[in-house]
């Protein structure tokens, strides 16, 4: 029987049937993997895109490691910037008295000048020059 020229044209038909129906197959697998690639490609550029950001949230909190690992140096360092205002700003009102008790201390001067001096010669003041001598003029 497998010499039949019949039998050889019934095998090379149910062949030619299996490796049309394997190549249908085959298609239906490429076609599944291609889009299997398509959804991988999108997948991977979205997670190196949050890698990227998880890359940059770490580099955020490297500072706040440092803090949480060595707290005392932070409270240390806000010490010393917390003194030096006070010391500025007590510095800064002690030089803001300091004037206002110079202009004072001169208006009061002025005054027991005025208080001195009779009404004919109330409008002159007296000044020295670079030399030492002392002059007046009359202010209006």
């Amino acid at each position: 029987m497998p010499d039949h020229e019949d039998y050889r044209l019934y095998l090379e038909e149910k062949f030619k049937g299996l490796t049309q129906a394997q190549h249908g197959y085959f298609r239906e697998v490429h076609d599944s993997l291609d889009a299997i690639k398509k959804e991988t490609s999108k997948t991977n550029s979205r997670v190196n895109g949050i890698e990227d950001e998880i890359e940059c949230i770490n580099k955020d909190l490297t500072e706040y490691r440092f803090v949480k690992k060595h707290p005392n140096i932070m409270i240390t360092i806000i010490a010393i910037a917390v003194i030096g205002i006070v010391f500025g700003l007590y510095k800064t009102f002690n030089s803001f008295t300091g004037k206002v008790n110079e202009v004072e201390e001169k208006i009061t001067n002025e005054i027991r000048l005025m208080d001195g001096v009779s009404k004919e010669t109330r409008g002159y003041v007296k000044y020295r020059d670079e030399m030492g001598f002392t002059d007046s003029v009359k202010v209006q």
